[in-house]
């Protein structure tokens, strides 16, 4: 199924997949915001960090899940 067909969202993936992790970083940029002036810049950008690498992970898992590998 290419990324142009009906159901996809963007990169070829589910919807639901896409809208959470879209969810996940704007949770995580609300949270920075939250606690911005008495948090240290480095803890928001490693936290920001941090959530970016599991939504790119879980997306890594469902596309090798998906793909049979």
């Amino acid at each position: 199924m290419s990324p142009s067909e009906p159901g996809r969202g963007l990169f070829g993936l589910p919807g639901r997949l896409l809208t959470g992790a879209i969810v996940l970083l704007l949770a995580a940029w609300a949270l920075s915001e939250a606690v911005r002036l008495i948090t240290p810049v480095w803890v928001q950008l490693v936290v920001i960090g941090g959530v970016l690498l599991l939504v790119a992970g879980g997306i890594a898992w469902w596309r090798q899940r998906r793909n049979g590998w």
